[in-house]
């Protein structure tokens, strides 16, 4: 495997990864572990650390949802 095919498989695993900690996220919001300031905040935190804001907004520009 190439380094470039390897780094590509690396980055959809962590955006795979990113995707269901969202989901995570919204699941303890819909039933309530969490307000809604608490999900923003997990979630802008979440988006944050793992280096995730290009591509977040090159979703929301695309008009597609995360998940």
């Amino acid at each position: 495997m190439s380094e470039e095919a390897r780094d590509a498989e690396l980055l959809e695993k962590k955006r795979a990864l990113y995707r269901e900690q969202k989901e995570l996220l919204e699941t303890f919001f819909a039933n309530g572990a969490l307000t809604e300031a608490q999900f923003r905040k997990s979630f802008g935190d979440l988006t944050e650390k793992m280096g995730m804001e290009d591509y977040l907004r090159s979703l929301e520009n695309e008009g597609r949802p995360l998940t």
